[in-house]
Order: structure tokens, then sequence, then C-alpha cells
């Protein structure tokens, strides 16, 4: 008995000395604003006077800029989007946002492999961005325990001690500690590089099936509880796929872009939401480049995320105004890449 009593009692002398360095070394990290998803403060400061979120991974966290947005449509938005964030990570922050502030209209995206992901494979870097994003503890409790596998638990915790060192080094150092920026409401830039000379084969490899890949059940679940929280609420919902290269685009076939097209067509239609794929756009070649417009081959520079602001701001416009969108866009892959 006295030997039970001196393990239990040395067990729980380490989870308690466990707790306390993990809480001196993640708290501080926690509470900066060292990684660009760290809003917290800004949103909280934002609340009552959204009326536009768009929300994705990363291809539209530094695709939309908000204040452009804004400045072309009228409205005031904010970007949610982060990397690797899930469909559940996405209901989690709009409930959030949607419940304390008079929202409109949600954006989003729902570009290739959103809805197919495995999100057991590599989501513990979007379960470390959501869970930096709640505001309350209770909030994160949920988070954790209703979506994440104990084995994610694991992978989150080495994630913030890692960041959280860093976050000392910095200290030590005299480095920077915000790398947000507040006034960009949730809009990331990339810097821009020329993929027409760059192997970025050797960055991303091709993976067969990976296009038109089936959706998976819990993703579409997901999808659709965000679909009925914008209905419960009177809010309009758009869909977009944002613009990949042209590197990207052709290194599939067509016919596997349109399978992955035509199953999100499919979606939207079954859920009554408008679907925007602006790889369709019939003028595509002229606004984006292989040059300038992207910082790999599926994700946009800050030039590029203009661009294509500016004709996702053109397309809303005219929608908003009641007219054809359909004009804007080819009807497939197989006519957009011929």
């Amino acid at each position: 008995m006295q030997t039970f009593k001196r393990i239990l009692c040395s067990v729980l002398c380490f989870v308690l000395a466990l707790g306390l360095v993990s809480a001196v070394i993640c708290v501080p990290y926690l509470n900066s604003e060292m990684d660009v998803y760290m809003d917290r403060n800004e949103r909280a400061e934002l609340a009552g006077s959204l009326d536009t979120l768009y929300i994705g991974a990363s291809q539209l966290e530094y695709g939309l800029n908000v204040l452009q947005a804004d400045a072309a449509t009228g409205t005031y938005g904010y970007n949610l989007s982060s990397v690797y964030q899930s469909m559940y990570g996405h209901k989690a922050l709009l409930e959030k946002e949607i419940s304390r502030n008079p929202v409109k209209h949600v954006v989003l995206e729902a570009s290739y492999e959103v809805l197919s992901h495995d999100p057991n494979t590599d989501n513990a870097q979007g379960d470390s961005v959501v869970l930096a994003r709640l505001d309350t503890l209770g909030e994160q409790a949920a988070y954790a325990t209703t979506y994440m596998a104990v084995d994610r638990w694991a992978d989150t915790w080495a994630r913030y001690m890692e960041r959280g060192i860093t976050y000392y080094k910095n200290l030590v150092t005299g480095r920077d500690l915000q790398i947000l920026i507040p006034e960009d409401k949730g809009f990331a830039t990339h810097e821009a590089n020329d993929l027409t000379v760059q192997d970025e084969a050797t960055v991303y490899a091709s993976e067969p099936g990976i296009v038109n890949a089936p959706f998976r059940e819990e993703n579409v679940g997901y999808f659709k509880d965000i679909v009925q929280i914008c209905k419960d609420n009177n809010i309009e919902l758009t869909v977009v796929v944002t613009p990949l290269s042209n590197a990207m685009l052709t290194r599939y076939a067509a016919a596997d872009w349109d399978d992955f097209s035509a199953n999100l067509q499919a979606l939207c239609a079954e859920c009554d939401v408008t679907c925007y794929d602006f790889n369709l756009l019939k003028d595509y070649h002229e606004r984006f480049s292989d040059t300038w417009a992207y910082y790999d081959i599926n994700h946009l520079s800050e030039a590029g995320a203009t661009a294509f602001t500016e004709a996702y701001c053109e397309v809303r416009n005219a929608q908003v105004a009641g007219e054809d969108t359909s004009a804007f866009f080819y009807d497939s892959y197989a006519e957009a890449l011929s």
C-alpha cells in the first residue's frame, strides 16, 4: 500500500511539475502576437462591427485582402482563415464571431483538398491555431474534447512548447515579438516567386488522386453545419475556390479538376449555396501570372491577392446588383485549360 501511495504521489508531482513548466513556457506565447493568427484581442475589439466574414485555410488567408474588399464592396469584414484550419475549426470560429457581430455575409473557401482532407493527418497545426484563437478556457476545452483525438492533444502541446521556447529566444535576442498586423484584419501576405524558373516540383510532389479524391463524410457534415448556422442567423453564404497557379492546374488532368468541380457544385446546389471557382475565370491568364501572382504553386503572393480580391469584388458587386455572374466564368476546367 505504501508503495502504491509513493507511486501515486510521484505521478501527481510529475503531472503538476509538467503543468507548471508548460504554463510558464506556453502562456506568454499564447498571450502574444508572435504568429499571424494570434488575433483574439483584435477580434474582441472589433466585436459588434463586422458584417462580413471570410474563412478558409491558408489559400484564403493569403488570398483575400480585407481592406481592399471593404473599400470595393462597402462592407466591413474580417479574414478568419488560417493554415490547416479544418471545417470544424471554421465552424467553431464562425459560431464565435456570429454570436457577437451583425454578420450578413460569410465567404467560405472550399478549394481542392478542403473537403477530401483527412483531419487526422496533419491537422495538429490547424488545431493549435484554432485553440489559440478561441477566447476562453471553456471554449478551448470544448473544442479539444469534441473534435480532437487524444493523440492530437500531445501534438498540439508539443507545438505550443516549441513556439513558447521560440518566444523566449526572441525575447532574449531582441527579435520582434509581434508578427501580427492588426490593421490587416486577418489578411497575411507572401512575397512573390517566379514559378516559371523555380522548380516547385521539389516542394510539392504530384500526388495522383489528390484533386478528385472523394469528399470525406465528416467534412461534408461540418460544411452542412456551417450552411445551417448561416441559415438560422439569416446570413448569406458564398463558397469560393481561390485561384491556383497555372503550374498547379496543369500538373493534373482537366478531367480530375472537373471531377472536383462537379462534386463541389453538386454539394453547393444541394445546400442552396452559391459557389464561384476563380480558376474558371475567363480572364484568368490576364489577371494572374506564374511570374508574380504566387508564392508557391497553390498560394497567392501579395500582388496575386490584390488581383484575386479585385476579381472577387467585381463578381460580388455584380451578384448584389442582380446581374448574371455566369458570364465571368467558363463552365469547366476542360474549357478553361484548353
